[in-house]
């Protein structure tokens, strides 16, 4: 059996989705139906949890009227099959046209070419990606290690001419999307003041930059904080930034881990307005996970790793190199303080910056706008 999310980075909370598979030496419909009957059973005791929602569980007459589950806490659970093209890393798979109950060389084959020569990728833009970061969780070791075997080898295939599959995967595959989609867009006014997001806000993006570094540089840990020692080892950052990576992951398992609890679900919300604001009612900040001064702090300090982090992953995969080899992925910059302000809603604070951006740098006229 292998892991794989937050489960192979070591980062699983007790309210993350269960994501693992199931290797088998032979192949054979005996193998494969005691498989598909122990998911079944597992999957049964998870549900009586209690913290399973039910769009999860793809039940069609409740997907057609685009049910929505407001009632039941979402907590530990098979890895969801509600959403179209994301979720199912589990045995069954998405019951259609995948299942994760292979010999290593099949499960393997999901990161290159199906049997009629068709990009898994292009079928399913994520499951390649997912499969590419595992952990042995019980059962037979060389059989995982077989499947690390296989994934190379699949990696090393050609696919367009001068790029191996590897390097399509880290360097193009789905990279316009995700630094689109986890942006911090500091300069977007319509998130001024907005709640966060921890998941998404703070903590998709370097785990997913992160991946696809270790991927290019063939990295073969897994674990988060193994990795990035590995890049500064490989020279790819700094120990400057080595050791603001490692601080930003901490902080944001911590807030995660702590906005969970907050809700006990796997809830993502956090709200920076109502403290710092004096809004006291306690049914509201039951209902909203309201950060105080404290933790705004670190938020700042975070921002102003990711800001100058987003902007080196991105020269990173054009082909630029140098500059996140050389930075210590730390913007101080008044303009770059006044940005985060503004997000947090503190105009007074950012104006202040603004203005010190100014007469740092008068050619700057668009600071003030």
């Amino acid at each position: 059996m292998i892991g794989f999310g937050s489960l192979a980075r070591e980062e699983m909370t007790p309210y993350s989705d269960l994501e693992f598979g199931i290797l088998v030496q032979d192949d054979n419909p005996i193998n494969k139906k005691y498989f598909r009957n122990l998911t079944n059973l597992l999957h049964l005791k998870i549900i009586n949890l209690g913290e399973t929602i039910l769009p999860a569980l793809n039940i069609p007459c409740l997907k057609a009227i685009d049910f929505f589950d407001g009632i039941t806490p979402r907590g530990f659970a098979f890895d969801g099959a509600g959403v179209e093209g994301k979720g199912c890393k589990t045995p069954l798979g998405n019951g259609k046209t995948f299942e994760l109950i292979q010999t290593p060389e099949q499960m393997a084959q999901y990161l290159g070419k199906d049997e009629k020569g068709q990009w898994w990728h292009k079928k399913d833009p994520h499951l390649p990606i997912e499969l590419l970061n595992f952990t042995h969780l019980l059962g037979n070791f060389e059989l995982t290690k077989a499947y690390d075997e296989n994934i190379q080898e699949v990696l090393n295939m050609s696919y367009q001419e001068n790029l191996d599959l590897r390097q399509y995967l880290a360097k193009q595959h789905l990279v316009p999307a995700d630094m689109e989609a986890f942006n911090p867009r500091m300069s977007d006014l319509e998130r001024q003041g907005m709640l966060f997001k921890v998941k998404n806000d703070f903590y998709r993006f370097p785990h997913l930059a992160l991946d696809r570094l270790a991927l290019l540089k063939k990295v073969a840990a897994t674990n988060t904080f193994t990795r990035i020692d590995k890049l500064s080892e490989l020279k790819i950052i700094t120990k400057e930034a080595t050791e603001r990576l490692k601080e930003w992951m901490s902080l944001v398992l911590f807030m995660r881990l702590k906005t969970y609890s907050h809700y006990q679900a796997q809830q993502e919300m956090m709200n920076p307005l109502l403290k710092p604001f004096g809004f006291e009612d306690p049914g509201l900040i039951k209902k909203q996970f309201a950060l105080d001064h404290t933790t705004l702090k670190l938020i700042k300090k975070i921002y102003r790793i990711f800001i100058p982090f987003h902007q080196s992953i991105h020269e990173f995969l054009a082909g630029n190199e140098d500059i996140l080899k050389s930075s210590d992925l730390e913007d101080n910059s008044p303009e770059t303080r006044g940005d985060i302000h503004q997000r947090l809603f503190q105009h007074k604070k950012a104006e202040k910056w603004y203005l010190l951006a100014e007469q740092e740098n008068p050619q700057n006229a668009g600071i003030l706008n």
